[in-house]
């Protein structure tokens, strides 16, 4: 008798009227016997909604393996054999599911040159269905890679029926290979980025759920101004390094920070220059919004989202090839290092410890500060204070934009804590460019010398930013550079709340005036998020959004203010905006919630030189406003 056979003459042996208990009973010998036919037999990674997933390092890798835990992601490096060997390694799962399944290895090499690793897909009976090469990138940093050098195409395991399964890697004796994790999808479906999703070692789970309710901590608010660790500079906080020698007995490998529109004698933040001071301090941080700079360890393990900020400071590179590696590590997908949504990426030339000999060209600094315009962090640090004061005007100008643009920035930063999206994302086919949230794309200038710069436009219409040229998607284009331009483009559509003033710092600042930026061409959503910038009160949800919402008809457009969702303590009850609606035709009337608005300095204006409505309006945040643009 079949399972369905056997619920349906069950169901039926009892009439309508059946007690509850017994109602009780069949629900139970129901969810027994399908959990009982549905169970796996024990293993120690499994097949979970169409992914496996397992994290390489071991404590035992085996013969032929070692462990190593020193590097950014927990990882098994092979030995170097003086024999030809296969020098193999063994991991065993269960698939639930039949049909194609799309691998992919997180990996690297400590060697240059070639750096294959060969993969063997076995049965339990250690029979071979299929045997697949790969070449593992140099460099520490492991990456995810799928192309099979054999065939040229993705990597595609073929289970034919469920069951127990074996992956092989062989490194034939090369030493140096680096092993992080191994990720298999069926159909090939979910593509992984960063550390990939957690190891599958329940069949019942669903990792891209899992992996999303691992939040990240934010940091304070003014974090996301600007740090600098040279004084005069017009900075939220200094870092006081000054190459400090390490003679305090308590942290010799910190140095400290503060706020600088507090007491200066005040210990805000710390840079640690070795993670196992950092581990020994945790529980200092780890009830508060204290955060501290630490050296990146161990990005497979969640834990670094609790702990605002990792830094990472390239080793294998210097000069324009380091400055090109950092933004590869910030904005390429297939990079463990695009894991955590808080990591800062050092200067090869900077230890707040040690000076470092190396000679800092002026444009290298300058391209420098422009990318630190555009990090999760602006951390500016500074070889010596002539450094800081030899573009002073320049660097003023990267400093105040950052500041004004504290609104965007730290609404990204919810989202990055709530489902998982990060301010910096960039494409695995374009890693010299990057998204600065969903609306601004950014292509540092990585070349010494450049005076043109290329990068892809993806989908949409965009605008350069300095010179209002609009320009369709989906291309490769090049534009002009100077030393003191990095290529900008905002997206149609987009809607970028700023702050009006950039001279002040984030502590001594609100958001009770803001400029809302709305760009013509397309229809757009902004979601404005605000906390008290201090506390942990967010994560009990003390924090307050507003939604914005652009929508472009036929020979109209609309604009909403969505009413304030949640509040925080102290929170202002309300705003004033300047919204700003460019490269729009001019209006013939505006209205709001229906009312007509007057055209004058207190209500709209319009420049047709550079195709700009500009609206003031004072909103009630607890209210809601529509307005409607005819033109």
């Amino acid at each position: 008798m079949s399972i369905h056979d056997f619920l349906t003459r069950l169901t039926r042996s009892h009439n309508q009227d059946m007690s509850s208990t017994k109602v009780n009973w069949v629900l139970f010998i129901i969810v027994f016997l399908l959990a009982g036919c549905n169970r796996p037999p024990a293993a120690d990674v499994y097949e979970a909604n169409g992914i496996v997933s397992i994290n390489a390092f071991s404590q035992n890798p085996g013969e032929f393996w070692s462990s190593d835990s020193t590097i950014v992601a927990s990882s098994i490096v092979s030995d170097s054999l003086s024999e030809i060997r296969a020098g193999e390694v063994i991991y065993p799962f269960y698939i639930q599911n039949r049909g194609s399944y799309v691998l992919w290895l997180l990996g690297g090499s400590k060697n240059d040159g070639e750096n294959l690793l060969q993969i063997r897909f076995l049965k339990e009976s250690n029979e071979t269905l299929s045997v697949h090469r790969v070449e593992l990138a140099s460099g520490n940093i492991p990456g995810w890679v799928n192309l099979d050098q054999i065939t040229e195409e993705p990597i595609v395991l073929h289970a034919e029926e469920k069951g127990f399964y074996k992956l092989q890697l062989e490194s034939g004796g090369t030493g140096g290979l680096i092993i992080s994790k191994i990720h298999l999808s069926k159909d090939g479906s979910v593509i992984p980025t960063g550390a990939g999703y957690p190891e599958t070692t329940d069949w019942r789970m669903e990792p891209e759920i899992e992996k999303r309710l691992l939040q990240a901590r934010i940091p304070p608010s003014w974090v996301f101004g600007v740090i600098s660790n040279q004084s005069g500079a017009a900075s939220d906080a200094r870092l006081f390094d000054d190459y400090y020698s390490g003679e305090n007995p308590d942290h010799r490998d910190t140095t400290s920070g503060t706020i600088l529109a507090q007491d200066l004698d005040r210990k805000d933040f710390r840079f640690y220059t070795d993670y196992t001071s950092f581990k020994n301090s945790m529980s200092e941080t780890s009830n508060s919004r204290f955060f501290a700079f630490y050296p990146v360890n161990n990005l497979l393990d969640s834990n670094h989202k609790i702990f605002p900020l990792p830094w990472y400071r390239p080793a294998e590179s210097a000069g324009f090839d380091a400055l090109r590696q950092t933004v590869h590590l910030l904005s390429n997908p297939d990079r463990v290092t695009y894991e955590s949504p808080w990591l800062h990426i050092l200067p090869h030339w900077y230890d707040p410890h040690h000076q470092i000999d190396y000679d800092i060209s002026e444009e290298l600094m300058i391209r420098t500060m422009q990318l630190a315009t555009f990090q999760n962090v602006m951390f500016t640090p500074f070889q010596s204070r002539d450094q800081a004061v030899g573009h002073r005007h320049y660097y003023r100008q990267l400093i105040d934009f950052r500041r004004r643009l504290f609104p965007y920035i730290y609404s990204y930063a919810n989202r990055a804590r709530t489902i998982g999206t990060k301010l910096l994302t960039g494409d695995r086919n374009h890693p010299d460019q990057f998204l600065f949230g969903d609306y601004l794309l950014v292509a540092p200038v990585i070349e010494e010398g450049a005076e043109k710069r290329e990068l892809y436009l993806p989908e949409g219409s965009w605008y350069e930013y300095e010179t209002d040229q609009r320009l369709e998607g989906e291309q490769q284009i090049e534009v002009d550079v100077s030393l003191h331009s990095i290529p900008l483009f905002v997206k149609a559509g987009a809607i970028i709340p700023k702050r009006p003033d950039g001279s002040l710092p984030i502590t001594t600042n609100d958001n009770h005036q803001l400029l809302l930026e709305v760009y013509g061409g397309n229809s757009g959503t902004f979601r404005l998020y605000e906390d008290d910038g201090e506390t942990l009160g967010y994560l009990s949800g003390e924090f307050s959004t507003i939604a914005y919402r652009y929508f472009e008809g036929d020979g109209y457009s609309t604009f909403n203010i969505g009413a304030q969702v949640n509040n925080f303590p102290n929170r202002r009850q309300k705003t004033e905006y300047q919204m700003y609606f460019k490269f729009v035709d001019e209006p013939r009337q505006i209205t709001a919630n229906g009312d007509i608005l007057q055209r004058g300095e207190e209500g709209w204006s319009y420049n047709p030189d550079r195709q700009t409505l500009k609206l003031n309006w004072v909103q009630t945040d607890s209210e809601r406003t529509q307005f409607r643009i005819d033109f």
